[in-house]
């Protein structure tokens, strides 16, 4: 089976995941986004992103040398017991150290945290959930990186589904407060935590004897340099929160935050399942068959996800204004204005999953961190800049211009050990095409905004399908194989 095969079979499985677990986040967006007040969605999403923080640095780097490391002690039964052993109890002791200075800072008066004793309480509960977290993460990585695809489309299914199931249940329920929402997410991560550690400890033997030093000082020299990256990478997505809270209040953080949050449910579909499919497959193609054959998949696997984002970008653009008032209500209408430029910064960073591959699989690690870090120095200074004169539409152009500083650095750097090859032409067609969708869809309009949207989706589905089918003869002609 040719690798760009593979890369459509594993995409599609991930992104089948992908949407049915974002069905889950559309499911208790417009209740969440109803039910609480704009500054409550402020600080429920203020707690959130310090937690995903946290959790990031508690995984002290695993998930990249998981990756990284995974087909290599993969040869024996031995050596894999080594492998699960040396994971296992490293993030168990990390995990640890990391939930007690967690409950150690959280002793410190509120006004020295910046913080009300509310909202420290839902900090409180949420310490079992960086505890868990980090664990199952760990896992859920060693499941991808086996190529259980089924199985870990189930528990990221899972994953997103049992926390709305709790939180909404324990918020509107059972406790009846805000409290209740935050007690909903360490339920439902409890409730993966034991599907993963069924599968785990079913499929793997773990023994504190087989912990090796040697693969422990590897996995910390790789993982370090990525754990680094990921914390900037955060930085990147969500500092600007703080900034928001800081400079402007809880009110116009909640209104970011659910324009923000929206750009992520679409983008996490696609570049979610993009990078658990692409990294696992380039490094597999570069180990077996070399740079050359590595470079042709990934310059193809660019043409086609080109195909894909695009056409999407255009058409959230388009359909914006009647996506935040069907889904969120009028309060957060003005979100549709910032949106689109947070989902196109997020399209961007999210190819870097292919862009960085030459310095991945050579191991640059520190240059794969210097270059977020300028991404995030230059976010940090752009969101000063502009969140004091144009608020939450400058804190997203702030954004986006680090993702593009980003991806140019990754592209610089990393197309000198695998060049991948981008057809302008190609990408020429495709703005051009859904340059002319969103201007036919900007010219539907209904009365009725849900069945506006409906009208829009399809209408823009075929433009696109037919323009797309036209271009790509290699494509229609598969197509055309199947039918026959």
């Amino acid at each position: 089976m040719s690798e760009i095969k593979k890369f459509f079979i594993h995409y599609s499985h991930f992104f089948t995941g992908q949407t049915i677990a974002t069905l889950f986040g559309f499911i208790s967006f417009p209740v969440f986004t109803r039910i609480l007040t704009q500054g409550e969605y402020g600080i429920m999403s203020l707690v959130a992103t310090t937690i995903a923080l946290l959790v990031a640095l508690t995984k002290g780097g695993l998930s990249g040398g998981i990756v990284r490391y995974y087909a290599e002690y993969n040869t024996s039964q031995e050596q894999r017991d080594i492998f699960s052993s040396t994971i296992f109890f490293r993030g168990l002791i990390i995990a640890c150290i990391a939930v007690l200075l967690y409950l150690l800072v959280l002793q410190f008066p509120p006004t020295l945290l910046g913080l009300n004793e509310e909202i420290v309480s839902y900090f409180m509960i949420m310490a079992v959930y960086v505890f868990i977290r980090p664990m199952n993460i760990i896992v859920l990585n060693l499941l991808q990186t086996s190529g259980k695809t089924i199985l870990f489309n189930i528990v990221t299914i899972l994953e997103r589904g049992a926390p709305v199931f709790f939180s909404i249940l324990l918020l509107l329920y059972v406790i009846g407060q805000f409290a209740g929402y935050f007690g909903g997410l360490v339920l439902g991560e409890l409730t993966v935590s034991l599907v993963l550690f069924i599968w785990f400890f079913s499929t793997y033997k773990v023994n504190i004897k087989k912990v090796s030093y040697k693969l422990s000082l590897d996995l910390i020299s790789f993982g370090l340099p990525l754990l680094l990256s990921e914390i900037l990478y955060l930085l990147l997505s969500y500092l600007d929160r703080y900034l928001i809270f800081a400079l402007k209040g809880e009110d116009a953080l909640g209104v970011y935050s659910v324009g923000h949050n929206m750009a992520f449910y679409v983008s996490n579909i696609l570049m979610v399942s993009l990078t658990s499919t692409i990294i696992p497959l380039y490094t597999s193609t570069y180990q077996n068959e070399g740079r050359e054959k590595t470079e042709a998949f990934l310059s193809k696997a660019v043409h086609y996800m080109l195909i894909l984002l695009i056409p999407t970008w255009f058409g959230y653009c388009a359909l914006a204004e009647d996506i935040f008032i069907d889904f969120t209500s009028e309060k957060y209408a003005s979100a549709a204005a910032f949106s689109p430029i947070i989902l196109l910064g997020s399209f961007c960073f999210g190819m870097n999953s292919i862009f960085s591959a030459g310095l991945f699989l050579q191991k640059k690690t520190k240059q794969i961190s210097a270059i977020l870090c300028a991404g995030f120095v230059v976010n940090i200074l752009t969101n000063l800049l502009l969140i004091p004169k144009y608020g939450v539409l400058g804190s997203a152009f702030a954004s986006l211009l680090g993702y593009v500083v980003v991806i140019i650095l990754t592209i610089l750097f990393s197309n000198r050990h695998i060049a991948i090859t981008v057809s302008f032409t190609h990408i020429l067609y495709y703005l051009g095409l859904s340059g002319g969708m969103f201007f036919i869809l900007s010219q539907i309009e209904m009365e009725s905004h849900w069945f506006n949207l409906i009208v829009k989706v399809v209408c823009g589905a075929a433009i696109i399908t037919l323009g797309a089918l036209y271009k790509e003869k290699e494509v229609l002609e598969r197509l055309k194989e199947k039918m026959l």
